[in-house]
């Protein structure tokens, strides 16, 4: 299998650099001179073939119809180019209708996802679309198809019909960011990956205990020089994401996990000594030394500056979402030998110690609600030992890892995006001899057998990759690490349950790596 470069055709189309230099591969045999949609990823909802193929004029012509609205002249321009790299010829966005073996792209009135196409291939090609985003998945099919011909440049395609449409609505990949600087080329390859799979979130968790990655001016010194993110840089990432119809959703991970805050400024943390410390940043850095994980949100100065601090970073973003993290602090033990903490949680008149933190989470998300974002929180409260009386708003998305706590959260009514940790975690730790199925991706397991849940308060599922206890590999072994997972992951929430074996997905991704040789040699 040669999972290294299945996702490098995709990254090539899109005219970005690749995530690390790979070695040759050898030609694949075409199965067959006839397209099919078996050689599809994901696979469409529904294909009926038709007989005989359609083979495109050679005058390469796009013909975007002139009720289409004004924002998928982009879209028509975007899917020219990717179709001269792949059939080596230039095309043509012409604003009329198709003639016989053009393209033609039009919206249609008939029911539709905002995601979903209809695909037919007759006389010509039509794709139609009530939304951009419809357009731009139903360009990637007609790619794909492109790719695996076995001569592109003839743009021979099978004749039917096909309604395409996606099963979950949030298919996401986190990028752990505050563990690991990756360099602005990796994200974008990876956006042009995800695209061209039709996943369509990118949660990028910019802070972690070793570093916060924001840098503003409004906080000199608090980003590491060299290894953080502009506000320039995130413009960049967000109109390329927008290209490929990726949706970038921030966090800023707080109270705990908050080392490079407390290190920035010092009154932030914690006194007493069991809110201070904390096992997990003594099992990634067993020599740091007395450091502060968690934000002492008792004292109102501390809440204030940390308001101040999301209302700096939540305006860079243009997208509907805003995660504020919220897991990992303390666990009862912890915070009822903190006398601040409990003096605090009497004064505020709650019942627990762990319901000062429900308050906060709350506190943050009128921060964000008040910038026009939906806030998003990891799941945390409940967890353990850890006892509240109280609940987070109902109007915060929930990020459910904890698989124990799901059907509680279910059942408080939140909506949630599903991201168990010993299923959808890709983490290449160092300790390869741990007892423990952390960060194991499991491709068949998750592709054949993995209930995915489809109530209708599951708004989708992540895929983490997370940095852990690697930090110091480079963008390429985490990036490597990922892609047979997200080659998963997309066809499973795209089309639903596995037709076939993982290894038949991975034979199909493999015709799709064919291109990658055409694509490079040009």
């Amino acid at each position: 299998m040669r999972a290294a470069s299945i996702l490098l055709a995709a990254a090539l189309l899109a005219g970005v650099p690749a995530w690390g230099k790979q070695p040759p591969v050898p030609p694949v045999a075409a199965t067959s001179a006839v397209l099919s949609a078996d050689h599809l990823l994901p696979l469409m909802q529904e294909w009926r073939g038709g007989t005989g193929t359609l083979s495109l004029a050679a005058t390469s012509t796009l013909a975007l119809d002139p009720a289409a609205p004004a924002d998928w002249t982009g879209e028509a321009d975007l899917l020219a180019k990717d179709l001269a790299k792949v059939t080596g010829r230039t095309w043509q966005v012409v604003r009329r209708a198709a003639r016989e073996g053009e393209v033609a792209l039009r919206p249609t009135s008939a029911p539709l996802a905002a995601e979903g196409y209809r695909l037919s291939v007759d006389m010509k090609v039509t794709v139609e679309a009530s939304a951009a985003a419809g357009l731009y998945y139903g360009g990637r099919t007609l790619l794909q198809w492109l790719l695996t011909a076995p001569d592109p440049a003839k743009a021979l395609l099978p004749r039917g019909v096909g309604n395409d449409h996606p099963r979950y609505g949030r298919r996401v990949v986190m990028l752990d960011l505050g563990r690991r600087y990756f360099q602005m080329d990796s994200i974008k390859a990876l956006i042009a990956r995800m695209g061209f799979y039709k996943l369509n979130t990118l949660h990028l968790h910019f802070t972690d205990w070793p570093a916060f990655r924001l840098d503003s001016p409004r906080y000199p010194g608090l980003a590491p020089a060299g290894a953080s993110y502009s506000r320039e840089d995130v413009k960049q990432i967000e109109a390329w994401a927008a290209q490929h119809h990726i949706t970038i959703v921030p966090e800023i991970d707080i109270p705990a996990h908050a080392v490079a805050l407390t290190d920035y400024k010092p009154e932030l943390g914690f006194k007493c000594p069991s809110m201070r410390s904390s096992h997990w940043l003594r099992e990634a850095a067993p020599t740091i030394g007395d450091k502060a994980w968690t934000v002492d949100i008792t004292r109102p100065e501390n809440a204030e500056w940390l308001k101040g601090l999301l209302g700096e970073f939540i305006p860079w973003f243009s997208g509907p979402y805003f995660h504020v993290g919220g897991d990992e602090y303390q666990y009862d033990a912890d915070k009822e030998r903190c006398p601040e903490l409990m003096e605090a949680t009497k004064r505020m008149g709650l019942k627990y110690p762990g319901d000062v933190f429900i308050d906060w989470i709350n506190q943050s998300n009128q921060v964000v609600k008040a910038h026009g974002k939906r806030t998003m929180i990891w799941s945390w409260w409940g967890f353990k030992d850890d006892k509240t009386s109280t609940l987070p708003d109902r109007d915060i998305i929930v990020e459910v890892w904890n698989q124990e706590m799901e059907a509680q959260i279910k059942k408080d009514g939140f909506d949630i995006i599903l991201t168990p940790e010993d299923t959808m975690y890709v983490t290449p730790w160092e300790d390869i001899n741990r007892n423990s199925n952390y960060g194991l991706f499991d491709l068949e397991k998750v592709y054949e057998r993995y209930p995915h849940d489809t109530s209708p308060q599951v708004l989708g599922y992540a895929l983490a990759i997370w940095a852990d206890r690697a930090e110091r590999h480079t963008d390429h072994y985490f990036l490597s690490r990922a892609e047979e997972p997200m080659l998963v992951m997309a066809e499973r929430l795209w089309t639903g349950p596995a037709r076939g074996s993982v290894w038949d997905l991975m034979r199909r991704a493999d015709r799709i790596d064919t291109a990658r040789r055409g694509l490079a040699e040009r």
